[in-house]
């Protein structure tokens, strides 16, 4: 069986909404809700200038990976590829599960790779183009003859 590679993405949904966010963040910073606030302007203007550029650069950033898309997972017949994890070949990759951390505050999910040969490694995926079920049968389809099995959905 012979798939084209197929490569998921961060949702734009979530890109959008931190887009958005920092852009409400960067309004508010400038005309704030009352004068009281913007006081601190001229008590602490290294403060201002140092939270304007936090906050610049994190919509600079967010509008960035908005327009780039960076592929955060590409499938391939031959292993998987993980946006700045490197690739991995199937047949070094014994198992792996999905992670569901219900104690973090975004409610993060993890796809987990088991190695044969050297330790688990962990991958986020809460805000990606596919949700953990598609994605275990993405896998699925992609491994080919590899023995890789799928663990589970593990909290």
């Amino acid at each position: 069986m012979s798939y084209k590679p197929l490569i998921i993405r961060q949702s734009k949904k979530k890109q959008w909404r931190f887009v958005i966010l920092t852009g409400l963040m960067i309004l508010w910073y400038f005309i704030g809700p009352y004068e009281k606030t913007r006081i601190i302007y001229k008590q602490n203007p290294t403060f201002t200038i140092i939270l304007g550029i936090i906050i610049f650069g994190c919509f600079f950033h967010f509008l960035n990976e908005l327009v780039k898309r960076k592929a955060e997972i590409i499938l391939t017949k031959d292993g998987i590829e993980l946006r700045d994890k490197g690739f991995f070949e199937w047949s070094t990759i014994e198992s792996f599960s999905t992670l569901y951390d219900h104690y973090s505050e975004n409610h993060r999910e993890d796809l987990v790779l088991h190695f044969k040969e050297f330790a688990d490694l962990k991958f986020e995926i809460s805000y990606l183009e596919k949700n953990k079920e598609e994605l275990v049968d993405l896998i699925m389809q992609y491994k080919g003859s590899a023995s890789l099995f799928f663990v589970g959905h593990n909290s």
